[in-house]
């Protein structure tokens, strides 16, 4: 998997750092972006790179993912899977966690966030009324597991068209097979099944807030299962690789307009 800090649209009233532990099977994210409530400035996630992807919709017959992650005010990570609402509206925060996947008919597109013609996200948890493109529409209801998902379709600047499964609760632990989603869109003629899936990623959408607060994640896996046979898991289940710092921790900060500076790129590498 890659760990990304993904500070794509930095203000000088902001900053954030990213630091990864245990070899890459964890990471935490303090930032705090004061203007533009409305608006993502950074997107930190961990990347499932997979040689199964990409790959046809209609080859896939599970896609699980697994993981725990919490939201907490101040600059120190919690070490259980905790949602500090009390603390996270006292500082106004605006965000969301999500899983964010890119789909297109070429699959060398498929595997670009800016160049595939649709993104399919599952939200796993929001704070501060963050709004997925096409509010004002919702379309269907479908129920997964435990949880009755609101499907939303829009589409961005860049012409992306965008599918957003809203959920009715913060789900911070989470080991689920989340594909009769996409199966979903398929059985309704929203997508073709032909098309590829060329990413797959998790992370938070980072608005808004008035003070420091921290976005940890731990235990994150993936595994794809093929109709055509055979299947394959990235994750922490079995990580290699060396952390940057003699802690066994790699870190960056980035605020204001310096962040422009390659911040983007990625954090933290392994297979």
């Amino acid at each position: 998997v890659i760990v990304v800090t993904n500070v794509w649209n930095p203000t000088e009233h902001g900053e954030q750092c990213m630091k990864v532990t245990n070899e890459g099977s964890a990471f935490e994210v303090n930032w705090q972006w004061e203007t533009d409530r409305g608006t993502v400035h950074s997107f930190p996630h961990v990347k499932f790179n997979s040689d199964a992807l990409p790959t046809p919709l209609a080859n896939i017959s599970g896609l699980k993912l697994s993981g725990n992650w919490s939201f907490v005010a101040g600059d120190v990570a919690a070490l259980d899977s905790s949602f500090d609402a009390a603390g996270l509206v006292a500082n106004s925060v605006t965000a969301n966690v999500a899983i964010d996947m890119f789909v297109d008919a070429d699959p060398a597109k498929s595997q670009n966030e800016t160049l595939a013609k649709y993104e399919i996200l599952i939200w796993l948890g929001t704070i501060g009324q963050p709004y997925p493109l096409g509010w004002n529409e919702p379309t269907w209801n479908f129920q997964l597991e435990d949880a009755k998902y609101t499907l939303y379709r829009g589409t961005n600047q860049r012409g992306t068209t965008s599918f957003t499964w809203f959920p009715p609760i913060n789900t911070t632990s989470f080991d689920t097979d989340f594909y009769p989603l996409l199966q979903f869109l398929i059985d309704n003629d929203l997508i073709d099944p032909s098309l590829n899936l060329g990413l797959v990623e998790f992370g938070q959408e980072a608005f808004y807030s008035t003070g420091k607060v921290t976005f940890a994640v731990n235990g994150y896996n993936m595994n794809l299962t093929k109709r055509d046979g055979g299947s394959q898991t990235v994750g922490t289940e079995n990580p290699s690789g060396e952390a940057g710092e003699e802690s066994g921790a790699a870190a960056v900060r980035t605020g204001g307009l310096g962040a422009l500076l390659g911040l983007l790129a990625i954090l933290y590498t392994f297979l």
